[in-house]
């Protein structure tokens, strides 16, 4: 019986204490490294942190919802793309329509960015007239008849980011209101001003952020 020795192949590269938890993955050139695991953040908002964000205009900035904020994420890679999911629980005072969120992305500590489903500035292309409304990345599903009122509906979003970084990115929720003229209430969580009412319902939101 004869053995082969294949001496050609990648060698591990060498470790030390400091490298625990580190994965191995091939190069480029076929060649074992070390990186960082995938990055990955999230946050659980329970019915304990049922909270009311109230008179959100149209006309004002994104109302931040602080229970999701999320802990600052660095991905490993400059190619690494940032999967955003989850889902806000909750119901406004009025029709649930023209309402929704966008999400913020603030990288190494310079000025935040919002994530939106296009841009604010620019004109409508079927009229010509400068746009109203604020751009939403996801909206409550609209309704007729305040059943916002009688319990609280999820808001399931989902966005594939490209932040083309290595520093670290915190990301946000923001409420909107994008109906001219209207200021209305949010809760979290709960039903609309029926925070404690034990026959109403309560929710839980999550918020997650994930490296792929």
């Amino acid at each position: 019986m004869t053995f082969q020795i294949f001496n050609d192949l990648p060698q591990l590269p060498p470790t030390s204490p400091s490298d625990a938890g580190k994965e191995v993955a091939v190069n480029s050139s076929g060649a074992f490294d070390l990186m960082n695991p995938l990055s990955y953040k999230y946050k659980i908002s329970d019915t304990e942190d049922r909270d009311n964000y109230t008179d959100i205009a149209n006309n004002e900035s994104p109302r931040e919802i602080t229970q999701l904020s999320l802990e600052a994420l660095t991905p490993r890679s400059m190619n690494s793309k940032i999967k955003l999911h989850g889902a806000v629980c909750g119901g406004w005072d009025a029709h649930s329509y023209d309402k929704g969120i966008i999400i913020g992305r603030n990288v190494d500590g310079q000025d935040e960015e919002f994530i939106r489903a296009g841009p604010i500035a620019g004109t409508d292309p079927s009229t010509g007239d400068p746009w109203v409304r604020t751009r939403l990345l996801a909206a409550w599903l609209g309704d007729s008849h305040h059943f916002n009122n009688l319990a609280p509906a999820n808001l399931h979003f989902l966005y594939i980011d490209d932040p083309h970084t290595t520093s670290a990115i915190i990301y946000k929720i923001y409420l909107v209101n994008t109906r001219p003229n209207d200021t209305r209430s949010f809760y979290l969580n709960s039903t609309s001003g029926q925070d404690n009412a034990s026959n109403f319902e309560v929710g839980v939101s999550t918020f997650i952020a994930q490296e792929i």
